[in-house]
């Protein structure tokens, strides 16, 4: 009977440390538990764009135009990142394609202005005057109210100058003069095609008003001299 009882005793005084190690031995099991991923951050055009990583800026705005094609942010900072990588014909045309889809907005309008006004100088730098010639009728067609339209005009009337279509070239300057009279390279350019249409009395003109804003510059006088030679000279008698 004693020996039964000090089994019972027994038993009762271990259970506890089998419940122990059964609870040690489940809290050490590894956690089968699926773990969540954190999301993925979205790529962010604007910080790209900031950090003049215009590659990254553009790969996103163009991905981000492909799932929402009116989504105007997406337009304005790809158009900044393209005209600021030099892209300019690219930063036009999708800035004209945000105006398009998403309505007018001041900052695209801004882009497109900007865009192809860098591109017909930098196409006009490279000599290529054909093509300046071309961007500069597209800027004053798409943006003929613009501040810079003047400029545009007297420089396809230098383009045509340098080409020797002359009667253009006095045609785009005079516009240019209307807008603003105060620009002395224009008097002197427009001076020189009334001179090579042989318009002599609107050649003085221009180099008259030329000189009155730089009285000492030596092409305008010299300019001014030989059409005042040429109306003093009576006209050639005509051939029998």
């Amino acid at each position: 009977m004693k020996s039964a009882w000090a089994l019972i005793v027994l038993i009762f005084l271990s259970g506890p440390s089998f419940a122990q190690e059964d609870g040690a031995a489940a809290s050490s099991a590894p956690d089968s538990r699926p773990v969540a991923k954190p999301k993925a951050e979205k790529p962010d055009a604007l910080k790209a764009w900031q950090e003049n990583r215009y590659d990254d800026a553009i790969a996103i705005c163009l991905n981000e135009i492909k799932e929402t094609p009116y989504n105007r942010d997406s337009y304005l900072v790809l158009g900044w990142s393209l005209r600021d990588a030099g892209r300019y014909a690219e930063a036009f045309d999708y800035a004209k394609l945000g105006i398009e889809r998403t309505g007018a907005n001041s900052k695209l309008l801004d882009i497109a202005e900007a865009s192809i006004v860098k591109l017909y100088a930098w196409l006009y730098d490279q000599g290529r005057l054909d093509e300046a010639a071309g961007r500069i009728m597209q800027f004053i067609s798409y943006l003929p109210n613009s501040a810079s339209v003047p400029s545009a005009y007297a420089l396809l009337g230098t383009i045509q100058l340098k080409k020797g279509n002359y009667i253009f070239a006095d045609t785009a300057l005079s516009y240019a003069l209307h807008a603003n009279a105060a620009v002395f390279e224009w008097w002197a350019s427009a001076g020189m095609a009334r001179e090579n249409c042989g318009d002599y009395k609107s050649a003085l003109a221009a180099y008259t008003e030329a000189l009155k804003l730089n009285p000492t510059d030596p092409e305008a006088l010299r300019g001014r001299d030989r059409v005042r030679l040429k109306l003093a000279s009576p006209p050639p008698s005509p051939s029998p």
